[in-house]
Parts: C-alpha cells; structure tokens; sequence
C-alpha cells in the first residue's frame, strides 16, 4: 500500500507530464499556423488525448498501490493532477496571448467567423438547393 505522500508525487508527476506535453503540442501547433492552433480537429484530439493519459495514470496509481485502491484516494490524485495540468494551460495561455502574440485574440475572432461564416453559407447554400430540387 502506498501512502498519501507517495501517491501524491506520483500524481505530481504524472500532472507535469501531462502538462509538459500540452504546451509542446500547443506551442508545434501555433508554430504550424492558425488553422491548426484554433482547428477543431487537434482541439478535440488534444483533450481526448489528456482523458487518455488521466486514464493510464489512474490504472498506473493503482497497480502500484497493490491492485486496488479507494476511490477517495484515486479522486485525490485526478484532482491534484488535473490542477497541475490547468495551471500549465492557463499559465501557456497568458503568456502566449499577452507577451509573445498579442494579436492572437483578434486572429483567434477573424478565424473563427470566417470558418462559421463559411459553414453557414455552405449549409444555407445545401439547404436552398435542396428545396430548389425539391420543387422542380
């Protein structure tokens, strides 16, 4: 059995990983352009990858504590890991978008309305045609 002490480090550890990784995968994906960095694609898979390895820590935890674990202690460790990991995003997020690119909010709003202006159009554009041959 581990203690708490011991199962905390290894939630520590396990958040600085976490977190290291996101701003590595953030910071690739500024650096390839804004259709990346604000694309739905890798804002999806990013989270899904971190549930991924919140997952494998969990398993990880408790197979070092003997194969079980109260779900007391195992709540700690997501909680003090997804703390770690939140405050690596939010401490990326300030400095990217207040020292390194403070344009990036105004790029982040022209892109985003011009992706859901685009995809207005194209379902507006389907739904007019669609009535058009409908009513032939």
């Amino acid at each position: 059995m581990m203690t708490d002490q011991e199962r905390n480090k290894l939630a520590m550890r396990f958040g600085l990983i976490i977190g290291g990784v996101y701003v590595i995968v953030n910071t690739v994906l500024y650096i390839f352009g804004l259709a990346y960095f604000f694309g739905l694609t890798f804002q999806l898979l990013v989270p899904l990858f971190i549930l991924g390895y919140l997952i494998y820590a969990c398993i990880d935890i408790r197979r070092q504590n003997g194969g079980f674990i109260k779900f007391k202690q195992i709540l700690g460790s997501l909680l003090l890991i997804n703390l770690i990991v939140v405050g690596f995003s939010l401490f990326y997020k300030i400095i990217l978008y207040n020292l390194i690119d403070t344009n990036l909010a105004a790029n982040e709003k022209e892109f985003t309305l011009n992706t859901l202006g685009h995809a207005i159009d194209e379902s507006t554009g389907d739904m007019k045609n669609f009535y058009l041959d409908l009513y032939k």
